[in-house]
């Protein structure tokens, strides 16, 4: 199963500490990848890509553990910071999260368990 993360900060430096920090904490986590998704760069510049800045694409089992476990992850590692939220997608299916608690945690990850399991993902 694939995730799409999506990460902010005030300008797009401070966006790419940010997802640099959220990918220390996910290397932590049962992950299989962890990739920057990329898009067609633009006309004159040298590169053909460029990386979506503030967003990961996490390769992973599409178990609930391994969702709760990943979860449960960003949910500390936002409780640990100012004003943030991670939006995580799967198909059309997301949950943003912005440092509830444990209690608040599971309970989202649950619901989007079953969500996506409705959906046959």
């Amino acid at each position: 199963m694939q995730v799409l993360l999506q990460l902010s900060g005030a300008d797009d430096a401070e966006t790419d500490d940010i997802t640099l920090a959220v990918r220390k904490v996910l290397r932590e986590l049962p992950i299989d990848a962890i990739t920057a998704p990329t898009v067609a760069a633009q006309p004159g510049t040298r590169s053909e890509t460029a990386v979506l800045v503030g967003q990961l694409v996490l390769t992973m089992a599409s178990t609930p553990a391994v969702v709760q476990a990943v979860a449960a992850g960003l949910a500390g590692w936002l409780r640990r910071q100012r004003s943030r939220r991670v939006l995580m997608r799967i198909g059309d299916a997301e949950i943003e999260l912005d440092g509830p608690n444990d209690d608040v945690t599971a309970r989202l990850a649950d619901a989007f368990i079953a969500h996506i399991e409705r959906e046959g993902r």
